[in-house]
């Protein structure tokens, strides 16, 4: 990884939190369970009931696309940290 994509991912904050705290394999190992628990939200969210509804039946269909946007923006990130490691 080259130092200028380091302290940019070093440097990267959301309101004040730094998001990851590794990159290369440590990136992946914290980006993957980020991914999980967001697939498995919309997992449970999306199952039936007795009475045929779920959870998301009545979500704005926009939100709910912008979760599934996040996962894979997140998966592309696991991705290149994954690439960066073999480097």
């Amino acid at each position: 990884m080259s130092p200028e994509i380091k302290k940019a991912l070093n440097d990267f904050q959301i309101n004040g939190c730094n998001r990851l705290n590794g990159t290369g394999i440590d990136a992946v190992h914290e980006i993957l369970p980020m991914i999980d628990g967001i697939a498995t939200l919309l997992e449970v969210g999306f199952r039936k009931d007795l009475d045929g509804k779920a959870l998301f039946d009545e979500y704005n269909p926009e939100l709910v696309a912008s979760a599934f946007g996040g996962i894979s923006y997140l998966a592309g990130l696991a991705k290149f940290h994954a690439e960066q490691s073999h480097k």
